[in-house]
């Protein structure tokens, strides 16, 4: 059996490896098709894909959109993404990432308020092209030593709930939708259950696929087998493509690695098959 990783990150968002290491990894572990999908930007695609040339590794150009629904965050994925329409997602990105540059700024200053002493210009100095996450902010706290690792980083102070974080206003799930099924992309809902319960999934995916939602992750690295399982059925039910990955980030997610996950992932490689060859 072949397989694929449809959901990694590299250092033009809040990875920690190049586009071309990416593809190295994919070849090590004896992938068919590796996806690059940065947190909304297409920066990586090139470099990824010359990197790719000359090996058995079919590269996926793909971005993660960071969207809202009922006033919680939502990641949409955009698989498969024609090369001539990488400067429409850039456009479209534009704007949010200006949101998100100022409201990360407000982070550092109100962690700087709370006594951890962090610099914005320090920061901005981890992703290749400046497009900060939470990620790289908790990497600098754990830099400085106010935390142990990036996820009690994130669980005692980035995290919404702590109450320090307030994240600026994302794209609109549906609009996003319909955004990335105009411009030849396949739109997929990333890792659903970690932003909804089954029953408000069931409400959502009828709705979101009038406005052009193709597929589902279904499979993913923190989902157990009876999760999987459960998503599968749901996607079937709803007549939606599956996919899925490992959401891979280098060292700022220890213990997930590129096409196994956290070690028992397997994405089988029809699922690339049939998104690559799906009806736009």
């Amino acid at each position: 059996m072949e397989y694929c990783d449809l959901h990694t990150h590299s250092y033009y968002s809040d990875g920690t490896n190049s586009p071309s290491k990416l593809i190295e990894l994919a070849q090590k572990a004896n992938l068919k098709a590796i996806a690059l999908t940065d947190h909304n930007t297409t920066l990586g695609l090139n470099e990824f894909c010359e990197s790719a040339k000359g090996s058995l590794v079919t590269p996926i150009c793909g971005v993660e959109l960071s969207t809202e629904y009922s006033g919680f965050e939502v990641h949409l994925l955009g698989l498969d993404l024609p090369k001539k329409s990488l400067n429409s997602v850039t456009d479209y990105c534009n704007d949010y990432l200006k949101r998100k540059k100022q409201s990360n700024i407000e982070l550092v200053e109100r962690l700087n308020e709370k006594g951890y002493k962090i610099s914005y210009d320090e920061v901005e100095k981890y992703p290749k092209n400046g497009q900060v996450n939470r990620s790289h902010i908790a990497a600098e706290l754990v830099k400085k030593g106010y935390v142990k690792d990036v996820f009690t980083a994130f669980d005692k102070l980035l995290a919404e709930k702590a109450g320090i974080y307030k994240p600026c206003k994302r794209f609109d799930i549906f609009e996003a939708i319909s955004f990335l099924k105009e411009i030849g992309a396949v739109p997929i809902l990333a890792h659903p259950l970690l932003n909804f319960n089954e029953k408000n999934l069931v409400q959502f995916l009828p709705i979101a696929k009038k406005h052009g939602l193709l597929g589902m992750e279904t499979v993913y690295s923190k989902f157990d087998d009876a999760t999987i399982n459960l998503l599968k059925k749901i996607a079937d039910q709803n007549g939606l493509l599956q996919s899925g990955g490992s959401d891979y980030h280098g060292d700022y997610k220890p213990g997930f690695f590129v096409g196994i996950g956290k070690g028992n992932l397997k994405v089988d490689y029809t699922l690339a098959d049939k998104i690559l060859n799906t009806k736009r």
